[in-house]
């Protein structure tokens, strides 16, 4: 069975990044080697530009958010980058009849975009911001709540969405089982804003991943942070069933994800799975970093 993998980064938000979830998202992208990269959106925070903005974020460098989010972009090097609410601030303040704001927002929009060259650029918007790839579009997300992943799976069919910096999923009792997903966030999940919102305590580090196989079919999972520890269930055994001839099922062959052949053609399949492996896969901080942060490294 062929396939390709595809990789989401979602709300890294500039300075506001998680220095261990973006370590352990970078190994990650190099392990995984993903066909297709997707941000989600909400690459910089852009907090000075918010509607209600108090007079201390108005005051704010911007330095610090722009270069970091240009910065993981430019390593990350998406596919495609759906721009979210934050840096939907950005795009509406170069049409600022505010001259001097809309001529540092364009300029700004300009080195963002020299960054990621061959990216496509989808604005936020909920018809044209819209991602197809394979049988499941991609978002940054138009709802919050908790139902918001619902309420857009019933919307836009099978999905994946961000915005909501939380896991969740949903799937619709059809007969194609449609279902969508939200991905955890890259940003500091404690942020002063949020400190009294008990509804924030859902929220969590990580990201979602997947395979498109030949017949446009997609398959989600999550690498969820636990703890300290990222958890990458990516690893799989095929097993092919025919029917009998009394009506039963019986095996008739079975592959492990190191046997399935790849989107690239070269036979190699999932970090090197066996049937017999567990099927997690673990990021985590190294123990002896003198630094105390922790390096990510699978375990």
């Amino acid at each position: 069975m062929k396939f390709t993998k595809w990789l989401c980064a979602a709300d890294s938000h500039g300075d506001q990044i998680d220095p261990l979830a973006e370590r352990a998202f970078f190994e990650f992208n190099d392990y995984w080697k993903p066909d297709h990269k997707i941000h989600m959106g909400d690459a910089f925070d852009f907090r000075w530009l918010r509607k209600n903005a108090s007079e201390q974020e108005t005051r704010e460098r911007t330095t610090a958010d722009l270069e970091m989010g240009k910065d993981f972009l430019a390593k990350f090097q998406p596919d495609v980058y759906l721009l979210g609410n934050h840096e939907n601030r950005l795009w509406n303040a170069a049409m600022s009849d505010d001259g001097k704001l809309a001529d540092l927002a364009s300029r700004f929009i300009v080195e963002i975009k020299e960054k990621i060259p061959n990216t496509v650029i989808l604005p936020y918007d909920k018809r044209e911001g819209i991602h197809q790839w394979g049988d499941r579009r991609f978002l940054h997300g138009f709802s919050a709540g908790i139902y918001a992943v619902r309420n857009t799976t019933m919307v836009y069919g099978k999905m994946a969405m961000a915005h909501v910096h939380a896991f969740d999923s949903f799937t619709v009792a059809d007969l194609d089982h449609t279902d969508g997903h939200s991905s955890g966030c890259l940003m500091k999940v404690s942020q002063k804003y949020n400190a009294s919102h008990m509804n924030t305590l859902k929220q969590n580090n990580g990201w979602l991943y997947g395979l498109k196989f030949e017949d446009g079919t997609t398959h989600v999972w999550r690498a969820e942070r636990v703890k300290g520890t990222f958890i990458l269930p990516s690893e799989f055994k095929e097993i092919r069933y025919a029917e009998r001839n009394d009506g039963g099922a019986g095996c008739v062959s079975g592959s492990t994800g190191a046997e399935i052949e790849s989107g690239g053609g070269d036979g190699a399949g999932i970090g090197g799975a066996t049937g017999h492996e567990s099927p997690d896969r673990a990021l985590s901080p190294a123990r002896d970093d003198p630094g105390g942060e922790g390096q990510a490294r699978r375990s």
